[in-house]
């Protein structure tokens, strides 16, 4: 047990000592985190281990990443009243040396996406821990891992009507493509993709009044995008006076 948990710790440490250098989190502050995390760890690989350890840890890394964010967001802040006399050639690359996400940025949210996969091959059974991986996702904008996490859940609960309707909800609304690809609309998501959603669904629960609704809502929407669209674009369909 000791090894596993020193390999999970000994990936930290490149990561946290990013943060460190850039005075996000001092070297006490960063010493506590690596405690907490190893304490965590050892309760996550008991013989039973519990939930609420899983959950009380993904919390503590919740308040973590948004301490992370503020404190970054204050750094950025501090350098560009420092540098507000520099060059502009000297400002283009501050600039995009900000954009360039840190090692340290985003080891946070990896961190609790790794917590929760763990949770997830656990208690695959319990569809509500699903759903809350999911809302962290949407509240990390995490949407690359969204998709996979409704995928793994539909697979483990396909009765659960919630699941269906909020995949093929992030599938238009939220899952952007590409204005050239014909799923989807330029600005949106894949209507495509979030049809075949709810006609699997439907499928599997073909009694299902709330997916009947979902479904017809979801054209519904569809056909505002695209009336819309022609709107902006004056691509509306002539009158019958103009015929």
């Amino acid at each position: 047990m000791a090894e596993h948990v020193q390999s999970v710790l000994d990936q930290m440490v490149p990561p946290l000592r990013d943060l460190m250098d850039r005075g996000v989190f001092s070297e006490s502050e960063t010493r506590a985190i690596v405690t907490r995390r190893r304490e965590s760890e050892y309760l996550l690989r008991r013989r039973v281990a519990r939930k609420a350890d899983f959950l009380r840890y993904i919390e503590s890394e919740l308040a973590l990443e948004r301490l992370r964010a503020l404190r970054t967001k204050k750094i950025v802040r501090d350098e560009r009243r420092n540098n507000q006399d520099e060059n502009d050639d000297d400002k283009k690359k501050r600039v995009l040396g900000n954009k360039n996400k840190k090692l340290g940025d985003y080891h946070v949210q990896q961190h609790i996406h790794f917590i929760y996969q763990r949770l997830l091959r656990k208690f695959r059974s319990d569809v509500s821990l699903h759903l809350q991986y999911a809302a962290c996702c949407k509240a990390m904008k995490s949407f690359s891992h969204l998709g996979r996490v409704y995928a793994e859940a539909l697979q483990v609960h396909p009765r659960c009507i919630t699941l269906w309707i909020e995949a093929a909800s992030h599938e238009f609304f939220d899952n952007i493509t590409d204005a050239s690809n014909e799923g989807g609309l330029a600005g949106g998501g894949s209507i495509r993709s979030a049809r075949i959603l709810l006609q699997r669904g439907l499928r599997l629960n073909p009694h299902s009044q709330e997916l009947w609704l979902q479904y017809f809502s979801l054209e519904f929407h569809y056909i505002q995008k695209i009336t819309g669209r022609r709107n902006v674009l004056a691509l509306g369909l002539p009158t019958s006076k103009e015929k």
